[in-house]
């Protein structure tokens, strides 16, 4: 018995949504544009659902489409004004300790993070960021279980070294 698109769509917006939200947002460190680009992805998938169309693997699908939409926005070059930018221009937010601390320590691990080639730097984002196991990686990406294991264990290395 076919699932109903509108039913179907319901339970992968409640189920990956805020995953594709962090995905785009880690990238693109810019809030409302990893808001619009999230909700752009999931009108498409309920267009591609509502055409009647399946899809075997959600998760691979709305990641895809994820990276694909990133990599067009880099693309476009679109100018945005970042929290971070904001930041750097002498825009400043006061902070619990506790949390500016925490801010810090995010901070410097982002900062490390971008500091890697790909795709190295994917892959670690996708397995400790967006806690995806590596056989999702490597759908998502279209290469081989191993591939995606050697490149995880070769940007530890490097984020180690980087660490010191």
């Amino acid at each position: 018995m076919a699932v109903d698109p509108r039913t179907q769509f319901e339970r992968d917006y409640d189920q990956y949504a805020d995953a594709i939200f962090r995905f785009l947002y880690y990238r693109l460190q810019n809030r409302e544009r990893a808001l619009e680009l999230t909700q752009e992805i999931f009108a498409r998938l309920y267009q591609y659902l509502a055409g009647g169309k399946t899809i075997e693997h959600t998760k691979a699908f709305l990641y895809k489409s994820a990276k694909n939409a990133f990599i067009n926005e880099i693309r476009s070059k679109k100018e945005s004004l970042s929290l971070e930018d904001l930041m750097d221009s002498g825009f400043e937010i006061q902070y619990e300790a506790a949390d500016a601390e925490s801010l810090s320590m995010q901070r410097e691990a982002v900062a490390r993070v971008k500091e890697l080639d790909e795709p190295y730097r994917s892959v670690l984002v996708m397995r400790y960021v967006d806690d995806l196991p590596v056989r999702e990686i490597a759908e998502i990406l279209g290469e081989r279980d191993n591939t995606v294991s050697v490149w995880i264990k070769r940007g530890v290395e490097k984020l180690r070294k980087i660490y010191g």
